[in-house]
């Protein structure tokens, strides 16, 4: 019981989680600021069905300049570790986020009941 407890609330702190698998969104907001290695991280990629007719979408980088494709829309960010973008939450939602060095991407889809 105790070891179960001490597991649950475990994942909920830090910058990776308690078996080491996966680096959470903070994580990346360290590296922004403290490694020359470029990157960029589309944040909430674990939550694929959104619910609601708008979502916030957050991306970190160190990156220059990004250019994020939202479904057939591109836009051009630059001079910002994290940006913060409202979209409209659609049936399916691709999003593609590029510089010169690095790409990350995921799809969500809306909730349907």
């Amino acid at each position: 019981e105790l070891h179960r407890l001490v597991l649950q609330n475990s994942l909920k702190t830090g910058l990776i989680t308690f078996d080491h698998k996966f680096k959470k969104d903070a994580f990346y907001i360290y590296k922004a600021y403290w490694n020359n290695e470029k990157f960029i991280h589309i944040c909430g990629k674990n939550c694929t069905i959104r619910k609601g007719p708008f979502t916030i979408l957050r991306i970190i980088t160190n990156e220059d300049q990004i250019k994020l494709r939202i479904n057939d829309k591109l836009r051009t960010f630059s001079g910002k570790k994290m940006y913060s973008i409202i979209l409209p939450v659609k049936n399916t939602n691709n999003i593609v986020a590029k510089s010169k060095n690095s790409e990350d991407s995921f799809t969500f889809t809306k909730y349907k009941k």
